[in-house]
């Protein structure tokens, strides 16, 4: 199950990324890897489930990429030297925040598995949405007709 979801590891520091890599390939994870932010700013392309970030990255910082990887809603987790001011800007750009001494197995498995769940739920709404329109479509019936679906009308949001 774990195979279909690519998590990117971006850091500078070989032994955290030989750590995170290790984790979690060994529970299926699709892993790969970028140590510079031009690397890792084309690897974004690629949609990953999570992106997992040394804040570090010489020239940038791993926050410039949770900049990028925000506005492609793929949820990041910046992993740097215990700082409030970094802590709350990664928060402030929807990013979570760990201490280099927090950076565990565990911890990092629960992050990345808590992300994919979350995700996952979003997109079964989504593929639930389809499944529904496809179906009244098939039917020759308008959306929202024979479901309780919201249908968007201008401003107003309506429920049959």
């Amino acid at each position: 199950m774990n195979g279909r979801h690519q998590i990117l590891i971006v850091t500078q520091t070989p032994a955290l990324a030989n750590d995170l890599r290790a984790w979690l390939s060994a529970h299926g994870y699709w892993v790969t890897a970028a140590d510079t932010y031009g690397s890792a700013k084309f690897q974004l392309e690629m949609q990953p489930s999570v992106v997992i970030t040394e804040l570090k990255l010489g020239e940038y910082n791993g926050l410039h990429l949770a900049v990028r990887a925000n506005s492609s809603h793929i949820p990041v987790l910046v992993i740097g030297d215990r700082d409030r001011f970094f802590e709350h800007e990664a928060e402030h750009l929807g990013a979570t925040y760990l201490a280099f001494a927090e950076v565990n197995r565990e911890r990092i498995l629960s992050f990345v598995e808590s992300q994919i769940a979350h995700s996952d739920a979003h997109e079964h709404d989504h593929l639930a949405w389809i499944d529904q329109s496809t179906v009244a479509s098939m039917r020759g019936e308008a959306l929202g007709t024979s479901t309780s679906l919201p249908i968007h009308t201008g401003r107003r949001l309506r429920v049959n």
